[in-house]
């Protein structure tokens, strides 16, 4: 992940126009890893981004979220809001 680290400094430094996108990651330790190192986006697979879904604090955001939806918006359900 040193190289994430050189390449953003290199790239925030240059100002360049260019993005690191990591990819290949089977554990949730190495996105978290590449995000801290400066990947400005990931790729994953779809067993690891159920594992992460199910994540508690991933968990508690998304209801924390929808229920302040609910609430600002007045409705009683997300799943057939249509805009406004």
């Amino acid at each position: 992940f040193e190289v994430i680290k050189f390449i953003r400094n290199q790239i925030d430094e240059g100002n360049y126009h260019t993005q690191i996108i990591g990819a290949s990651y089977r554990k949730i330790e190495q996105l978290e890893k590449s995000i801290s190192a400066g990947a400005h986006s990931i790729t994953l697979d779809y067993p690891l981004l159920e594992q992460i879904l199910n994540e508690p604090y991933i968990l508690e955001s998304s209801h924390t979220f929808t229920q302040k939806f609910i609430d600002y918006f007045k409705i009683k359900s997300i799943h057939n809001y249509e805009g406004r």
